[in-house]
């Protein structure tokens, strides 16, 4: 296993196994770990405020604080946002170009469309 350097900008880190790969820089403000196969991929910062997770073709992305107060989900593209509180109290989603967004409760009982300003 190797450590950060300041000489370098990204220091990469495997276990014996290789089961999983974490990579940082020498400031520690960043943090990745994958798995061989790049199945998995997670990014948090060491104060763990917030983590992204990605699936291997890459076509969608989360990000959730570590209280888990909110989440967000958006394809490769970014075609597609959702975000929605731990208890799915409402839901929003944008188009590609951000021309609308629409929020909604679980129950779908009400839904509501915005400009792009309101992203």
């Amino acid at each position: 296993m190797s450590t950060c350097s300041p000489s370098s900008k990204w220091v990469s880190r495997c276990s014996p196994s290789r089961k999983w790969e974490s990579t940082c820089s020498p400031s520690k403000k960043l943090m990745s770990r994958c798995s061989p196969n790049r199945k998995r991929v997670s990014r948090c910062s060491p104060s763990r405020k917030w983590v992204s997770r990605c699936s291997p073709s890459r076509k969608w992305v989360s990000r959730c604080s570590p209280s888990r107060k909110w989440v967000s989900r958006c394809s490769l593209l970014g075609k597609c946002v959702s975000r929605y509180s731990p208890l799915r109290k409402w839901v929003s989603r944008c188009s590609p170009s951000r021309k609308w967004a629409s929020r909604c409760s679980p129950s779908k009982k009400l839904m509501s469309r915005c400009s792009p300003s309101r992203k």
